[in-house]
């Protein structure tokens, strides 16, 4: 069972607060971090599904976004997130860990994961931004200058999203109702500049600790997937676009689950 908690995490002189879902457990822990405009609720589907019954599980609310206010000043540039989110490891003690990020949270991800060295037990990107070909709404968002973002830009994106269908839809229409247009359009510009140098894709195959790629078989590019076979396993979620944790729930969670056990073995 999912509980609510939050946590005090101190950077630079400047105290940030983190919102989060936690389930106590076994470890090494399942450290979830979600998408650009996304929040923590993507992946409660994880807390009760049976094959990560017992597992320590731990998604967080990244500064701007869900219920983690945005201090001010805050670049929220994917380094600044990955350096935070360090600091948060450290000073809560958390021991070994398995990220996994989706989206921008891979991204992020794939930074946290050199900082945090052999405690990274493991790594699953859920179509985390590897490739120039990966940012959409980013790319999207990052046309505008700031000033026209927060002016008009902002809910030009929202408004796409309440056209379209299915649960991925309704639900980010609901979590960018709680996000910060500012850190959405910070981010933004971050994560654009990462996808398209190319280093992504280097750290994901360089990372030493055990790694996957899963996919949504409806995603509109493969890109990334053509670039990574025969180099990392990347695992299809039937049914599934690109928030294949809300499209194909018991698929995605057991296929980590399964990635889980074979890594114990």
């Amino acid at each position: 069972m999912a509980e609510a908690k939050r946590f005090r995490v101190s950077l630079h002189g400047k105290a940030f607060d983190l919102a989060a879902l936690h389930s106590g457990g076994k470890g090494p822990a399942l450290f979830f971090l979600h998408a650009l405009g996304g929040c923590k609720e993507q992946f409660l589907d994880a807390f009760s599904h049976p094959g990560l019954a017992g597992r320590e599980l731990l998604a967080v609310d990244l500064p701007g976004f869900g219920d983690s206010p945005l201090p001010p000043d805050f670049s929220c540039s994917l380094e600044a997130y990955a350096e935070l989110l360090y600091g948060f490891f450290l000073q809560h003690r958390l021991a070994d860990v398995v990220l996994v990020g989706h989206s921008m949270g891979g991204a992020i991800g794939l930074l946290l994961a050199e900082r945090l060295g052999l405690a990274c037990k493991g790594f699953i990107s859920l179509e985390g931004n590897l490739t120039p070909n990966d940012p959409v709404s980013s790319r999207q968002a990052a046309r505008f200058s700031q000033d026209d973002f927060l002016h008009g830009g902002f809910e030009i994106l929202v408004e796409g999203f309440r056209h379209a269908h299915g649960r991925a839809a309704q639900f980010l229409v609901q979590a960018l109702a709680r996000c910060s247009p500012l850190a959405y359009h910070r981010a933004s510009l971050s994560l654009v500049a990462w996808s398209d140098s190319g280093d992504l894709l280097w750290k994901l195959e360089q990372l030493p600790c055990s790694k996957a790629y899963f996919y949504g078989d409806h995603t509109r590019s493969l890109e990334a997937v053509q670039d990574l076979e025969g180099e990392i396993e990347c695992i299809r979620i039937p049914g599934a676009g690109h928030f294949l944790m809300l499209d194909n729930p018991v698929e995605c969670y057991a296929k980590l689950a399964e990635a889980m056990s074979m890594d114990s073995k």
